[in-house]
Parts: structure tokens; sequence; C-alpha cells
């Protein structure tokens, strides 16, 4: 709370940048409330209808202050309040896009909070960092900033171990891998480092930019837009992930299916998933929900998929060929337990082959940009050849991504170094 003030003078500074839109992901709705009410303690989490109540009284305090911060810098903003069913729902997902786009082409700044009131789970769980992530790739944003409490993100718990290094960069398989353990909660809000790195994840697999760096330390913001970087980073590999798959990729999982070495390779050769490559089967999920796929030797989540099939059923089949499906089920089923169209990785160097141009589900004026802003290498890091503002882009160097496949170079357009582009670049914050 007591750095929007700074944060608003972020957003400002952003927005004279020619071609640069924002939307901000905010939380305090509780916080604020509390302020309203007079209370002198944050509800607990076993009073569940007071905090709603909160929630509820603090969320129009938290815009009206958003509208009075930003009217001195002469910008609009507008609310938006969420909740998980909303990305779920791909008609609501459509609609809250294609909302998005017009607010943003407006010139006005989206403010964007879960439904504290009704969303149960965010109030347990604080989770404003997946939301983030979502909004992030449902309005095809390049970049998105989470702020948090900390200076850096290290390789162990800096509190605990003494030789905690620091890191810079992160590819995005790095980040798969990655165990951070620092804490963030405070009395006035929720959610740490954590969430903060599983909205990283969801993010890179849809080819965003993920820059970690500290609340109080908005200025760093800046500092990345105009090249150079001082924050924590996580690097991507360029996407052109269909607007279906950005929905899929919101879809909340039901379960879990742990998959041998050689499925989970078919899935990132982007195949479809049969029972004789699954280990194991968790969760509870039927037709048509997301389940997480996972690589059974590394435990790493290669990929998400809408199943044919309900959780009792893959369990009866896997390990099993396809040709036994029926005298194992005593019906006849799809030899797939999931197809490769519904089928998304997210391992970020591997979404740039995700999926092909889908121009009839493309939102309402979208602006696009067609060349990217980092390209992948051979080891799976990023040449940072272009992380600049509108009017400075570079040529990707030659590249190709683990597997096999080469990475997509945008042709030469024959402008001459330090034009101005005509494109618009979105950041989250």
């Amino acid at each position: 709370m007591a750095n929007m003030g700074g944060l608003v003078d972020l957003v400002a500074s952003i927005m004279r940048v020619p071609g640069y839109q924002v939307v901000i992901v905010t939380s305090a709705a509780v916080g604020f409330g509390c302020i309203k009410l007079n209370l002198a303690n944050r509800p607990t989490s076993d009073q569940l209808s007071l905090k709603q109540a909160v929630a509820a009284a603090g969320q129009s305090l938290l815009i009206r202050l958003y509208e009075d911060l930003f009217d001195a810098y002469g910008l609009k903003v507008a609310q938006i309040l969420l909740s998980r069913f909303d990305f779920s729902a791909k008609d609501r997902f459509r609609n809250f896009r294609n909302a998005t786009n017009e607010l943003l082409n407006m010139g006005v700044i989206p403010i964007i909070n879960e439904n504290d009131c009704i969303c149960v789970d965010e109030l347990r769980f604080g989770d404003n960092d997946t939301l983030s992530a979502l909004v992030a790739v449902s309005c095809n944003a390049e970049r998105l900033f989470l702020l948090t409490d900390v200076d850096c993100l290290y390789d162990k718990n800096p509190h605990e171990f003494a030789d905690a290094k620091p890191i810079r960069e992160l590819s995005s398989l790095e980040l798969a891998k990655l165990d951070v353990e620092v804490g963030g909660d405070s009395q006035w809000g929720t959610g740490g480092m954590a969430t903060k790195l599983v909205a990283a994840r969801t993010a890179v697999a849809a080819g965003i930019e993920c820059i970690l760096t500290h609340g109080a330390k908005p200025n760093k913001v800046v500092v990345v837009v105009v090249v150079v970087v001082v924050v924590v980073v996580v690097v991507f590999a360029v996407s052109k992930m269909t607007w279906r798959r950005r929905w899929m990729l919101g879809l909340e999982t039901r379960g879990v299916i742990s998959l041998d070495r050689g499925a989970a390779d078919a899935i990132r050769r982007k195949k479809s998933l049969f029972a004789a490559g699954i280990t194991r089967v968790t969760g509870s999920f039927h037709r048509d929900d997301c389940v997480s796929l996972v690589e059974a030797e590394t435990g790493e989540e290669i990929a998400r998929g809408v199943v044919n099939l309900r959780d009792f059923e893959v369990e009866k089949i896997r390990g099993h060929k396809s040709s036994e499906y029926g005298e194992l089920l005593g019906c006849v089923v799809a030899p797939e337990v999931a197809y490769r169209e519904n089928i998304i990785l997210t391992t970020g160097a591997l979404a740039v082959f995700d999926s092909e141009a889908e121009d009839s589900d493309q939102p309402n004026n979208l602006k696009k940009t067609t060349e990217p802003l980092l390209w992948l290498t051979q080891s799976g890091r990023s040449a940072r050849t272009a992380l600049t503002m509108a009017d400075h882009r570079a040529t990707p160097p030659d590249s190709s991504a683990d597997g096999g496949s080469s990475s997509r170079r945008p042709k030469k357009r024959g402008r001459r170094a330090g034009t101005s582009v005509s494109t618009s670049k979105r950041t989250i914050l």
C-alpha cells in the first residue's frame, strides 16, 4: 500500500514511451477494507465471511485511490474483477480478452483484481501472482513484472545458507527445476516466492518474458524498459500460441498423469497421449477436464492436456495398448487419452513450436507485433538482442531449439537502425 504512489508514477513513465500499454494486477482489497472499517487486525483464515465482507468494502477504496493518483497524470483507469471460472469458460475468456483490448486501444489502464468477495481460493492462498500470469497470457503481453519484497532470487534460502548465490537470469528449463524456499507472507498481504515461480512458469510457457524485481524499487522496471537489465529475468522462447491454446493454459488442472520417457518425448514432439506410456494417475477428473502431464523420471510438468476419459478409466488402461481398451473398460473408446490438439506444452523452450496462426480466433482490434524480442539458442539460453524500446530493434541470431526444429526468424523489412517501429508492447504489473 505504501508503494502505490511509486507504482503509479512508474506506470505513467512507461505510458509516456510510444507504443507501450500497461495492465495492473493488484491486490490489497482486504487491507484497504480494514482501513475503511477501522479494523485493528486483518480477519483470519477461519473468518471467511468477515474476510469477504471486508474485501467488498475495501475494493471501492482501492480503485478510488488508483483513480485519484492516475488522474494527476491525466490517465484513465478501469476496474475488472475476475474469478478462476472466467478463465475456464471460453466465452468469458474471449469477452474479457476483447474488453481488455478495447480499453488498451483507448489508452485506458485496466486495473485487475481477483473478486475477493466470492473467490475462496484467493482469500486462502493469496495467488494474485497466478492471476497476473493468466492475465498476461490472455492479453498477449510481452512482459510480466512480478513485484516482490526481495532484491533478488537465490539458488537457496539466503536466511539459512550463507553461500546462497543470486540468480540473475533463468531459462525456462532451469525455472522448471528450481526449488526456492523464500517466504514473503505478512499480516497485510498473502503469497510468497513459490507462487511467483509458478506464475513465471505459466508466463514463459506462452512466450512472455517474466521479470522479478523489488516492489519498493519500481524504477528498476523503467530501467528494464530502456535496455539495462538489473533484475531477475526468466528467459523464454518466442511463442506463436493460438488464442485457443492460451485459453487452455489458463484452465485449472484437476489431476496429474505421469508418463514414461517414451511418452514424454512423444508429447514434446506434439503427438497424442496413449495409455501405454502412462505410469501413474492421481487426482479426480472427468472427461474434458484439464490435467497436468508430468515426466515420471524427473517429476517435471511438460504439458497440460484435456482428456477424453475419467480418472478411473485411465487408471484401468494405463500401461496397456489401445487394442486392449475395450476388454478392460467394457466399452469402445477412442485410442487417444488426449488428442494432440488438446495438449499444450508448458516448457517454454518448446512452446515456440506449439501452434500455428489462427486468425479466425484473434481478438477484436488487436495490434500485433510480428518481430519477437528474444530468440532461443541451441543450448536453451536466450540471445538478448532486442530487449529495447520500440524504436531500437535488433536482428536475431540464427538459432534452433532442442529437438531439431529451427526457430523462425523474422524477415528483414529494410528499416534503418533507430527508425521508429509501429508496434504495441504490453506490460503486466
